[in-house]
């Protein structure tokens, strides 16, 4: 059967974010990220224009890590800064600020208009959107809370777009740490606390999946969707719904991709708001797969399967034989 052209859009946005985003996950200095920023937005202020020159981006960033303990990282400062956080923009010999925005990240520009006290918690916004897999790591220390080591058990494992290894848990721990979404407890243990409106948003998409088996245009009770994402988050921050919501209005996200329904007691993920929040990276390619085998749509899963396949063998995952299997026509 050929391809549906709905099933064909969502094939289609799994891919584009699979290709976004690296296989690695590297180390996020955020005081480091913070710094730079404030004397990049400086330093434009002082030329007078709206950029300033490779050579000058160099000298602020070097001076700003420094500052931040960071002196050895201007690589992967650089890289997140322009590839993951999407915040600066590289054009020829010129770096300006990101001023227009398309998807669910902010823009520079937006984060710089604020005080720096709220700086952090807006890049813990844009972290989720490049790092999505660092939701899996979020829900493994729901209250009570657990010990920061439990993060091994994804050692190794492919989750959202990319491998854990020893090394990726323990950096996601401590930017989930760093950012707010854990809070360390009296006898040292890690509680999942809070998180921004990708988060929000990641952990509703997934449990509403599994409470719909795997189906879209399928309304589910509010309060038992707010059960299950409660479980690893405080139920006030999803709000009496998502259609209206603060978070849903914070990820930029166009109308009709939740619908409500019998006065606002149910909710329903429309194929549209899949494929959109597909886009975003904010549903983990596996679990778009599981919606396409339910849907019977051979075509697009194969080729999904094989896109993913590629990746996961490359990267020698250790669940690579279950995310194949999960893949396999019904």
């Amino acid at each position: 059967m050929p391809t549906s052209d709905s099933d064909q859009q969502l094939l289609d946005a799994i891919v584009s974010a699979l290709e976004a985003r690296g296989t690695s996950h590297p180390a996020v200095h955020i005081v480091a990220f913070e710094e730079v920023l404030d004397a990049v937005q400086t330093s434009i202020e002082q030329t007078g224009v709206q950029q300033i020159t490779m050579a000058t981006y160099e000298e602020v960033r070097t001076v700003a890590a420094e500052k931040a303990g960071r002196s050895r990282a201007h690589g992967e400062i650089d890289r997140v800064l322009f590839d993951d956080y999407r915040l600066l923009r590289r054009e020829g010999d010129s770096v300006s600020i990101v001023d227009r925005r398309d998807t669910a990240r902010y823009t520079g520009t937006m984060i710089l208009a604020e005080e720096r006290v709220r700086w952090r918690r807006m890049l813990a916004h844009q972290h989720v959107l490049a790092f999505p897999e660092v939701l899996e790591v979020l829900e493994l220390f729901a209250p009570p809370g657990k010990p920061a080591s439990v993060a091994q058990t994804l050692r190794d494992r492919f989750v959202y777009f990319r491998k854990f290894n020893q090394v990726t848990v323990d950096y996601s721990v401590d930017e989930l740490d760093t950012y707010g979404l854990l809070q360390k407890r009296s006898d040292g243990s890690l509680c999942s606390a809070w998180g921004p409106p990708a988060a929000l948003a990641g952990l509703l998409l997934k449990h509403y999946l599994l409470l719909t088996d795997f189906r879209v245009e399928v309304a589910i009770e509010w309060t038992d969707l707010v059960t299950q994402v409660s479980n690893v988050l405080p139920p006030r921050l999803f709000e009496r719904q998502p259609v209206g919501s603060n978070w849903l209005q914070a990820l930029n996200a166009p109308p009709d991709l939740f619908m409500s329904e019998i006065g606002g007691s149910r909710t329903r993920l429309t194929t549209e708001g899949l494929r959109w929040f597909a886009g975003q990276g904010l549903v983990a390619p596996v679990d778009c797969g599981k919606v396409l085998r339910q849907k019977k749509a051979k075509a697009a899963l194969l080729q999904l399967r094989d896109a993913l396949r590629d990746r996961v063998q490359k990267l020698n995952a250790a669940n690579a034989d279950a995310v194949a299997s999960a893949l396999e026509p019904a």
